[in-house]
């Protein structure tokens, strides 16, 4: 009898060799995380992973975390959940991170651990970067606030209303610039920062779409209508205009040495710009790279470090314009590239920050999010907390307290409100008693109809509270739910008192129907 080949088991042994070799191959490609302390991203290198770091990159993502990472290696050292999208740069200072969220609230992070040191609600979305001095931190929010805050607390200072704004914040010499937007058009909006007072305003004329750049005695500002506008930055007057084939959502870079500009523009070109000693700005040379360029570019020493809309960091020699080399990630590249100890740190929408070599374009590592990446990364030697953290009323942490006695509290407040009810089925009841009266029953049938109508709206808001008290998460919210409560008891004091007032009067006309030769019936 011929012998039997198990078909099936030589199968079997095959895909457990391929599915190995395939699971092997992608934590060397730094796809897969073996470790149990959520050190994702760090596969290539994950034996240096449990080192010390002298040198972190902190990254936000539209995961809702911000990440703290080995700047050499990529490994993960913490990770943060902000509970909104992070849309900007990182900002360090003294120790701690200061980012906006699309959940409406601004944070000082912990450089070592990425714990919270204070976090403040605002009026709406941060997309933008904040700024900063040595004391206070400036941000614009969406619903059209540029605002000052504590670095140690988070407590508002001041704040100046702009209209809508979703660009960074620009701090230089006494001023935080913000771009403004309307339908068709923005503006740039200077603001005194010892003050919060406004300095001036300049007019584009069409829409602004990324932050100005401000230099020392000049600011520019890229226009969504193919126009680069060079200012005088102490009184926004226009000095000189550089066009391009299409809008500029790059903000420029400046070479101070050699006084050149570069930018990237919708048209696909990558732009250098002389600056003459005029303030004029006339064309140096430029490059096509067939996509939208609408991050900042980094400069090196002799390098021009540019991301595109084509997936591709370019590194552009600073004298012709011309590549150098190229990189190519999985999606669109939204941020620019950062430049740190000859590594080139580039963020892109395939949810990666790659670390390349900054003279060869070589990848290094990669480190991989669950969001896309926004904004740039910030780099910084590791540095514990200078400030001391201060509390704050605007500023006061996630909520521990317990809600159930104030609920229990708000629940009843309709209480004496129904009560009225029962004192106009009395007024019914005497008037009965007297023999009734058409006049007199119509008012105190008006008088139910508002106590009634009263009690529905009531409701509703009673509702609303209840369903504020029992979401509360941080100090501020409970403090505005207890301040919306004290106000609904004030209003409902206010309502029964002038009821009760006005049944006074009806039981004294029922009873002067009865007794009308009394004296408080005589008038």
């Amino acid at each position: 009898m011929p012998k039997k080949h198990n078909h099936a088991n030589i199968t079997v042994v095959a895909l457990i060799a391929i599915i190995a070799i395939a699971i092997l191959t992608l934590a060397s490609q730094n796809k897969i995380d073996f470790s149990s302390n959520n050190l994702i991203g760090a596969a290539v290198l994950k034996n240096r992973c449990e080192s010390t770091p002298e040198t972190l990159v902190i990254l936000g993502s539209n995961d809702d975390h911000v990440y703290g990472l080995d700047a050499e290696t990529g490994c993960i050292q913490w990770k943060t959940d902000l509970e909104g999208d992070v849309r900007a740069k990182p900002i360090i200072s003294d120790g701690l991170i200061f980012i906006g969220t699309t959940g409406s609230e601004l944070f000082a992070l912990s450089m070592e651990d990425g714990t919270e040191q204070w976090s403040t609600d605002l009026s709406d979305d941060m997309y933008g970067a904040v700024a900063l001095d040595d004391d206070y931190i400036y941000g614009a929010d969406t619903s059209g606030s540029v605002s000052a805050y504590s670095k140690s607390s988070g407590s508002e200072e001041w704040s100046y209303d702009v209209h809508f704004s979703k660009q960074d914040a620009v701090y230089d010499e006494g001023y935080v610039f913000v771009v403004e937007e309307y339908l068709h058009s923005g503006n740039l909006v200077a603001v005194n920062t010892e003050t919060g007072e406004h300095i001036w305003t300049f007019n584009a004329d069409s829409m602004i779409y990324t932050a100005p750049l401000v230099d020392d005695d000049a600011i520019y500002v890229p226009s969504g209508e193919n126009k680069l506008y060079r200012l005088y930055k102490e009184y926004g007057v226009l000095q000189s205009t550089f066009e391009t084939e299409k809008g500029i959502r790059s903000t420029p870079v400046i070479d101070k040495e050699n006084n050149v500009l570069y930018f990237g523009a919708d048209d696909g070109y990558f732009y250098a710009l002389q600056i003459n000693n005029d303030a004029t700005m006339e064309l140096k040379c430029k490059y096509y790279v067939g996509n939208e360029i609408v991050s900042q570019p980094e400069i090196g020493e002799n390098i021009v470090y540019v991301t595109a809309y084509d997936k591709k960091v370019y590194a552009m020699n600073k004298e012709n314009c011309y590549p150098v080399w190229s990189y190519a990630t999985n999606k669109k590249i939204y941020a620019g590239a950062t430049l740190y100890n000859d590594i080139l740190y580039v963020p892109s929408g395939d949810h990666n920050l790659y670390a390349l070599n900054a003279e060869t374009g070589k990848e290094l590592w990669n480190f991989e999010t669950s969001g896309v990446l926004y904004g740039e990364v910030s780099i910084a030697p590791f540095t514990e907390i200078e400030i001391t953290i201060e509390e704050s009323e605007t500023s006061t942490g996630r909520f521990t307290g317990d809600t159930s006695e104030l609920m229990t509290e708000a629940n009843s407040l309709d209480d004496d409100v129904k009560d009225l009810l029962d004192d106009i089925e009395v007024l019914y009841e005497k008037l009965d008693d007297v023999g009734g009266n058409t006049t007199i029953e119509s008012t105190i049938e008006d008088l139910e109809t508002t106590i009634e109508e009263y009690i529905e709206s009531l409701d509703t808001e009673i509702d609303a509270l209840m369903s504020i008290l029992s979401a509360v998460e941080t100090d501020d919210e409970y403090t505005s739910a207890v301040a919306s409560m004290e106000e609904l008891e004030t209003e409902i004091d206010e309502f029964v008192s002038s009821v009760e007032s006005q049944i006074e009067d009806i039981e004294l006309d029922i009873s002067c129907m009865e007794n009308p030769e009394d004296d408080e019936c005589q008038d």
